[in-house]
């Protein structure tokens, strides 16, 4: 009878150990099977030209989700013609980019381990390719734990890169100018704080006007000479952690966009559009209030003399931004854009006479490229 008992019990007890292994067997199938990884194909620079689009960004769909630089080629109906991934380091982003006749001229950030990887340590990048895809240079710039170049435009034959470089105890922004075959021309480093960066630069006359962060919530403009030496600068109070994110030049006039916060506890931004003479004087400026947190992220001048500025508001979830004013910052119209997902906008440009916004859109665990076609009114006319 007690032998009975016994093997009913070890009969039980092998059931019950069998039913929670099943279990976790289960969980573990739906959980590995699920869409639990953040799926990430963001598109952060575009341009048009000859009815061909070209953008930049990032991407993890290969390489067991490890997010790549990424360069696309689309036609103007918004079919991929090309794509290249950058498979040197074990992950890297490409944050801009420059057409230069038949080259490419990449800038962004890269990490060459794993071990980098995980502990945020990346070094900025610029690299130049021919149409063949066959690498002219590839320089790397590291100066603190975690660098990284945001932009990039032509200067003469040269090109100029501004970007960031910071760890725990300091940071900086960078300005480095490049001859066309990777040579360093000259550097500089503005700020000596972990909350300083450059987001843009443009060239007007003989002048580099650069954008960024001077310090925490503190945004600022620069002017250097075309040798590299800081002519005069003007902070900005107050913007959240980005700064001023873009400048344009039209009518004699600097243009800026950013976030404006009214004192630096407020976590609250208002979209934001600053009026500068080349002096770096504010002539006026502009809030977009539509009490949730908002910020413009670029600005283009269109062909018939109107500024458009792009960027993002939080509602319910995060919606695209695009706003059109004339060159005394009168707003003309602002348009909201959600489709039940977290859009953002990262990059416009002139789409034949309409404008093309990119970004992304997050659902769930993916974060999906994102074309929108507005009008000149400001209309949605196709996204994809």
């Amino acid at each position: 009878m007690n032998n009975n008992r016994l093997i009913t019990f070890r009969i039980l007890i092998a059931t019950i150990v069998f039913f929670i292994l099943l279990l976790i067997l289960i969980i573990y199938y739906i959980v590995s099977s699920s869409d639990s990884k953040i799926l990430i194909n963001n598109i952060k620079s575009i341009d048009y030209k000859n009815n061909t689009i070209y953008v930049v960004g990032n991407t993890n769909d290969n390489d067991n989700y490890v997010e790549k630089a990424k360069f696309s080629i689309y036609d103007n109906k918004f079919n991929k013609t090309k794509e290249k991934l950058y498979n040197k380091s074990y992950a890297s982003s490409y944050n801009d980019f420059y057409l230069d006749g038949d080259n490419y001229i990449f800038v962004g950030n890269i990490s060459e381990t794993v071990d980098t990887y995980k502990k945020n340590i990346n070094k900025a990048v610029i690299i130049k390719y021919d149409d063949e895809d066959n690498v002219i240079f590839e320089k790397y710039y590291s100066l603190n734990d975690s660098s990284s170049f945001t932009n990039i435009s032509k200067i003469g034959d040269d090109y100029l890169v501004v970007g960031y470089s910071y760890n725990e105890d300091e940071g900086t922004s960078i300005i480095i100018r490049y001859d066309s075959k990777g040579k360093v021309v000259w550097k500089n480093n503005f700020g000596d704080n972990i909350y300083s960066r450059f987001n843009s630069a443009i060239i007007v006359d003989n002048y580099i006007y650069a954008v960024g962060l001077s310090n925490k919530d503190i945004a600022v403009i620069c002017k250097y000479d075309f040798d590299g030496n800081l002519v005069s600068y003007k902070e900005y109070k107050y913007t959240n952690g980005i700064g001023f994110s873009d400048i344009v030049y039209h009518k004699n006039s600097l243009f800026v966009v950013g976030g404006y916060k009214v004192n630096d506890t407020t976590t609250s931004n208002d979209a934001l559009i600053v009026k500068y003479d080349l002096s770096l004087n504010v002539v006026s400026e502009e809030k977009f209030e539509n009490n949730h947190d908002s910020r413009y992220n670029k600005i283009i001048v269109d062909n018939n003399n109107y500024l458009v500025v792009i960027g993002n508001t939080l509602e319910n979830d995060s919606n695209g931004l695009i706003s059109k004013y004339d060159d005394n910052l009168n707003r003309i119209a602002t348009v909201s854009y959600g489709d039940d997902k977290n859009d953002y906008f990262n990059d416009i440009a002139l789409y034949e006479n309409n404008y093309l916004v990119v970004g992304y859109s997050l659902n769930k665990h993916n974060y999906q490229t994102k074309f929108i076609t507005y009008s000149d009114a400001l209309k949605v006319l196709e996204a994809k």
